[in-house]
């Protein structure tokens, strides 16, 4: 197989967006997109070299294991295992032991599928776990085991026909993935798994087979247009992207027309083969293997999801000094078989280390309560006794239809008392998180519940919900929130009566000004009057108040009461993945700091005159964390987290609050 620089160089544009953005730097939003990058031209290398060797028939599955075990094993297991002491040194019990589980699903080639089973919102955060970014790595070698026996079995009948089979395959995983991208299918089901992913590595086996029939067309303009792509997607794509889908097609597409037609000899071929693309495209594997664990034991040893600059650049920094260091003594001497030349010492070196990692990820796994100190749980001592239903039959409870995958519906039941009461809960996840009070008024009042949520979407029926300043580039979520608006509007409306209660809670100050908090940066979204408004930044309250009375009249006209909750003050770190007392204890934002950004909601609330309607309580939940007597708000009670993340109540937090609840609010809606 000829040497292509322009390859190497593009390796190295698929793995330093991935490192900048997973170090936090937000002009790299999309830079996730640089695995689907390496899928392409992985699934191209390695079709090239089997092609190569079917034709001079040198090619065996053991010698094709051998050269992947070769690339992958060795640099992989040196940093697993240097993993290791940091782990051990630096995580809480919940930490070790989700690390432990990661170890053993790495050294089986399963983590995709580990990782699949451990996500969801209020998971340990993404940002503490070392071994994440091996998900691509299982679902690569799933690939490297499953597509050689395709070859074989399709080889005797030519190159034709096993283009005709990659063709088929391609477009099946393809719309398997863009349909589950926009079904109630489990979108991390979509993102983990290899069914959904496949096309983006048979793509590049799609262009190796063009490539060894016509050769590479050479195309200025087609090999340029592919790295704008590529760029396209690592500066505009972000967190609401709905992704894989549709839109992962524009990185995939980008890399074809990059390999397929961007010789040495194009502008994007030369630009990709200055050396300094190159020297990082070489080290790139190994660049990739070591930045997500730097950047997690650097978090864990400050304490700090969110790093600042310095911390960036040391991150990546480190992340490349390391990552050539393993090239130069570990991958190049391994590879070139100075080291481990037999294909009888790489499988026993695959088998000895393989062996040594499980043994190490179950023993971890088994002692990973002597982790840390004295810890802060987030759950009660002991649960409500109610039943609850969640999304299908929630909103099959509740009579609402699941509109996207942004929507969910939770219904709390009582199982003890039961009154002739329904309570509705509307809001984006500030509402989730009142689950908690949802099975104190079940349980101690009878009331039925209801939970319906849409993602960063307040529950205001009137004006447009807009995400951001760019009115012109509308967002998925934020066409969801807008559409859902709409739904429950009709829905309380046509319910008049049905409801003896209404809660609307959400993270308001969304929508009533951007600002930053530590180093992160929170949404400037704004509720202007239509779709086509110029956005108007300095009448976001004025908008947000005719919003809300708007919302609060309707209520009231459907026979309801309404109850607006203000947001618990947001913790100065996401406490996510954190257990330890120093951690709670520097999350602490203080009051007076709190109250100013609480006076906004309050201002905009008596700008909105509802509170002066009868049948209309403000739960200023702000008061329950925030005392005169206290420099500090907190956000624990001994040893019991009030707080999930930075923002959402924990379920203990959702408890005190439902206490708090039937004590201020719940007597003067009888």
């Amino acid at each position: 197989m000829k040497y292509r620089s322009e390859i190497d160089g593009l390796r190295a544009l698929a793995v330093l967006p991935v490192i900048l953005f997973h170090a936090g730097f937000n002009s790299f939003s999309g830079g996730f997109v640089g695995v689907d990058v390496f899928f392409v031209i992985s699934g191209y290398l390695i079709t090239t070299i089997m092609i190569d060797d079917m034709k001079h028939h040198r090619f065996s599955l053991s010698g094709f294991y051998e050269r992947r075990a070769r690339r992958i094993l060795p640099a992989l297991s040196f940093v697993l295992v240097c993993c290791i002491p940091p782990a051990i040194l630096l995580s809480n019990q919940g930490q070790l032991e989700s690390f432990a589980k990661s170890l053993v699903a790495t050294s089986t080639f399963s983590s995709n599928i580990f990782f699949w089973s451990e996500s969801g919102y209020f998971d340990t955060a993404s940002s503490l776990k070392p071994l994440l970014h091996t998900w691509s790595l299982g679902v690569e070698e799933q690939f490297y085991i499953l597509f050689p026996l395709l070859v074989l079995f399709v080889w005797n009948r030519g190159e034709e026909a096993l283009f005709r089979w990659v063709v088929r395959l391609a477009v099946v995983s393809l719309a398997v993935c863009i349909w589950s991208s926009r079904s109630y299918i489990d979108p991390n089901l979509n993102f983990y798994f290899l069914h959904t992913r496949a096309w983006e590595l048979l793509a590049g086996s799609l262009v190796a087979l063009i490539i060894r029939k016509r050769g590479v067309l050479k195309n200025e303009l087609v090999g340029f247009s592919g790295l704008l792509l590529i760029l396209i997607s690592v500066f505009t794509f972000g967190e609401h992207t709905t992704f894989p889908g549709l839109y992962t097609l524009t990185p995939v597409l980008g890399t074809v027309c990059i390999i397929l037609c961007a010789t040495g000899s194009t502008v994007t071929g030369r630009l990709l083969s200055l050396n300094v693309f190159v020297g990082v495209g070489v080290i790139s594997y190994s660049a990739y293997l070591w930045h997500q664990p730097i950047l997690t034991f650097i978090r864990l040893f400050f304490m700090e999801s969110q790093l600042n600059v310095v911390f960036q650049a040391l991150s990546v920094l480190s992340t490349l000094i390391f990552a050539y260091l393993t090239w130069l003594f570990i991958e190049s001497p391994i590879r070139t078989k100075k080291v481990l030349k037999t294909k009888r010492d790489i499988f026993l070196f695959t088998l000895y280390s393989s062996f040594f990692l499980l043994v190490i990820g179950f023993t971890l796994y088994k002692n990973s309560a002597v982790a840390g100190g004295d810890v802060i749980t987030k759950e009660p001592d002991e649960k409500r006794p109610v039943n609850l239903l969640t999304e299908e039959d929630a909103f099959n409870h509740i009579g609402l239809k699941k509109s996207s995958t942004f929507n969910h519906a939770f219904v709390t039941l009582p199982k003890t008392v039961v009154g002739n009461c329904k309570i509705l809960i509307l809001g984006d996840s500030h509402a989730g998180h009142l689950r908690g009070l949802s099975e104190i008024v079940a349980d101690t009042q009878g009331c039925e519940v209801h939970i319906a949520t849409s993602s960063g979407c307040p529950p205001l029926f009137y004006g447009y919900k807009l995400f951001g300043n760019d009115h012109k580039k509308k967002k998925l979520e934020e066409i969801a929130c807008n559409q859902q608006t709409k739904i429950w509007q009709g829905f309380v409306l046509d319910n008049a009566g049905e409801y003896k209660t209404v809660v609307l809670s959400a993270r308001w100050n969304w929508f009533l000004g951007g600002n930053e908090y530590g180093y992160k940066w929170i949404r400037e979204n704004s509720v202007i009057p239509s779709r086509n408004d110029e956005i108007g930044l300095e009448d976001r309250r004025k908008n947000f108040s005719a919003s809300l009375a708007g919302t609060v009249k309707d209520i009231l006209s459907a026979d309801s009461k309404v109850v607006i909750f203000s947001q618990p003050p947001m913790q100065m770190i996401d406490l996510r993945g954190f257990d330890e007392v120093s951690a709670y204890d520097r999350a602490r934002p203080e009051r007076l700091d709190a109250l100013e950004r609480q006076s906004n909601f309050d201002a905009a609330i008596k700008d909105s005159s509802v509170l002066e309607l009868s049948g209309v309580y403000y739960a200023k939940i702000f008061d329950i964390f925030c005392t005169e007597t206290e420099v500090t708000c907190k956000n624990r009670e001994r040893n019991k987290s009030l707080y999930m993340d930075d923002d959402h109540l924990s379920l203990y937090g959702s408890y005190k609050v439902g206490e708090w609840f039937l004590d201020n609010i719940q007597h003067q809606l009888q």
